[in-house]
């Protein structure tokens, strides 16, 4: 092989390597999207539960007062 196509043939091993690498990068913040909406979901999720329990609570607290002044009106 000559030294131009040993070049050549170098110059083109490198453009691959450099689109595979960009490639790669691409992938990899379509990843890092993916997770950070991940985590958001799971902290609405997360949010959303402490809420419902929150709520529960109240209204279990709710009920109590109704059933003792219930109670107490008899």
């Amino acid at each position: 092989m000559g030294e131009n196509a040993k070049i050549k043939a170098e110059s083109l091993e490198e453009v691959k390597m450099r689109e595979m690498i960009k490639k790669t990068m691409l992938e990899l913040d379509g990843v890092k999207q993916a997770m950070g909406e991940n985590a958001k979901i799971k902290a609405e999720s997360l949010e959303e539960v402490k809420m419902r329990e929150m709520i529960k609570k109240t209204m279990l607290e709710l009920d109590g007062c109704l059933c003792r002044k219930s109670l107490s009106m008899e």
